[in-house]
């Protein structure tokens, strides 16, 4: 793999393109066939080193291609056991390319971390803004600087106090049910979006869609796939995004 793509699609992993980079980023990746074999084997490789739980598994696996791979013979004289290959350099470039391939065929064929990775990438939130009309309120300050800052379960805690104070300020409803996603309250914020989903809000889409994220984190993809269908194409950008995620659930 050539650096300069190793570079940039880990930017692209890490969020660190701006909208019309990813646009040319996600062009590339239907034109240039090696490009997009490269972005397949570096993304796997990464959620791999983020998730270990199956390591004792892989390590097991590694062990049993390895034998295949390498032959031994006896020195008599020595009694010791002596590898066809002294090429210590070689070895290691095979050791490596095994591992690479083993990672790699391992990952397609049980890929618990499919639904997680793709929930990671697409639940992307916008900021909230809760102070400028509760100036003086301590639990807006504390909501919204907790929600801005990724800090969910706190977010979530205040963010319930302030609800129920505006019980009918959907951006307050919202933020409640994403920090109640965030946190693994799953079946409390769907029950937050079914709310945004069914009103007449201006954020109804927006229950819309993370009514499909959460049946996504869920591993529920036949629901999820419901609730992306249901996103209008007048909702430009959360069109765009639906239309990606089903894509990626095919």
């Amino acid at each position: 793999m050539e650096k300069d793509n190793y570079i940039l699609i880990e930017k692209y992993l890490n969020g660190e393109l701006n909208e019309e980079e990813v646009k040319d980023f996600k062009s590339r990746l239907k034109e240039d066939a090696t490009f997009s074999e490269e972005y397949t084997l570096q993304k796997s490789m990464n959620i791999f080193l983020e998730k270990d739980r199956n390591q004792p598994e892989l390590e097991s696996k590694l062990q049993s291609i390895g034998k295949d791979f390498f032959v031994e013979e006896k020195n008599e004289e020595e009694d010791k056991v002596i590898p066809i290959n002294r090429n210590k350099n070689r070895n290691r470039w095979l050791m490596g390319l095994i591992a690479t391939v083993a990672i790699a065929a391992i990952l397609v064929m049980f890929n618990p971390f499919q639904s997680q990775d793709l929930y990671q990438q697409y639940a992307s939130h916008q900021p909230i803004s809760l102070t400028e009309k509760s100036t003086g309120n301590n639990t807006a300050t504390k909501a919204e600087t907790a929600f801005n800052q990724k800090d969910y379960a706190v977010a979530f805690e205040n963010l319930t106090i302030y609800f129920q104070e505006n019980p009918q300020d959907p951006k307050v409803q919202l933020a409640l049910g994403i920090s109640a996603l965030e946190i693994g309250k799953t079946e409390e914020a769907i029950s937050i979006f079914e709310v945004i989903d069914w009103g007449n809000s201006a954020l109804k889409n927006y229950g819309t869609w993370y009514l499909a994220l959460s049946y996504l984190k869920k591993k529920d993809f036949e629901k999820a796939k419901i609730y992306l269908n249901q996103v209008p194409e007048s909702e430009k950008v959360l069109f765009e995004k639906a239309q990606s995620l089903l894509k990626d659930l095919k």
